[in-house]
């Protein structure tokens, strides 16, 4: 289910999405590769449960799986925080869970692009009408 908060009043919009997302970390930082599918993103980041907690600034690379174009975006990130995960449903029958902010780093106009796209697909899921601006 994808859910925007009335509220919005960040730089970039937040949407929650259920989504296919891989993380690629180097050889030094032991980050499980396991698919990661409900997460909350924008245009600038992205935050979702994860098994297991990342050191912030650890950079690493996502895959997003975007079901409204079918296509699949890498993106360079930076951890910004992450931490247990205390409200989540699965993480209370599954054991610990923790959340993982990003920040994405110097993405291309192209996947600014799909990333927005993906987002107003989302919006319009949810009845709210609202075009993601794509800096010049």
């Amino acid at each position: 289910m994808s859910v925007v908060s009335l509220n919005e009043r960040r730089k970039h919009p937040r949407v929650s999405d259920a989504i296919a997302l891989r993380l690629n970390a180097n050889p030094s930082t032991p980050i499980n590769p396991t698919p990661t599918h409900v997460v909350r993103m924008s245009c600038g980041g992205l935050r979702f449960v994860h098994n297991t907690a990342i050191d912030p600034d650890t950079t690493i690379k996502l895959c997003i799986h975007l079901p409204s174009s079918g296509k699949t975006v890498h993106v360079a990130s930076r951890v910004i925080s992450s931490g247990e995960e205390k409200s989540d449903v699965f993480a209370r029958q599954n054991g610990k869970q923790y959340y993982v902010q990003v920040e994405f780093l110097d993405i291309d106009q192209t996947v600014h692009q799909l990333l927005a796209d993906h987002i107003d697909y989302v919006l319009g899921k949810t009845g709210m009408s609202h075009r993601v601006a794509i800096p010049a």
